[in-house]
């Protein structure tokens, strides 16, 4: 939890008030998620040794973010330690709005969900079927 705390302080440039585990050992994936906040920031903080998925996530979640789809954008990352830090989701759909196809207002939460579909698949691809959809992150060693 220290590297999460690390992280938040080095991004914010403030201390970390408050941690709050969201999940634990809990969920299916092994992943620990915990929100941090302080100096008035937060951020949702996840530690998760399999190198791979780490990468492959976080690559994802930046072309999503370049590409203006509203993906939690990622603060900070140590992915020696399996690592990184991002905003939530209620800060990624902030100010979205988007039109169903017959032009009808659609939801937040509906303008979230291809994002979402598309980034959360990730975690099951393999190191090389991310090196063919995402070549520019071949610099990573995986």
């Amino acid at each position: 939890m220290d590297v999460l705390q690390k992280l938040f302080e080095s991004h914010f440039r403030s201390p970390v008030g408050h941690v709050q585990p969201i999940q634990g050992h809990l969920g299916g994936s092994g992943r620990k998620i915990i929100r941090l906040t302080g100096g008035g920031k937060s951020a949702v903080g996840i530690l998760y040794d399999v190198r791979e998925e780490n990468i492959a996530y976080l690559e994802f979640s930046r072309h999503f973010k370049r590409h203006g789809l509203p993906v939690p954008e990622i603060y900070a990352d140590d992915l020696s330690q399996g690592a990184y830090l991002e905003g939530s989701v209620s800060q990624s759909i902030n100010g979205v709005t988007t039109l169903s196809s017959r032009g009808r207002p659609r939801s937040k939460l509906q303008s979230l969900l291809p994002a979402w579909q598309l980034r959360s698949p990730v975690h099951c691809l393999g190191p090389e079927l991310f090196q063919v959809l995402l070549p520019e992150a071949g610099g990573h060693s995986i």
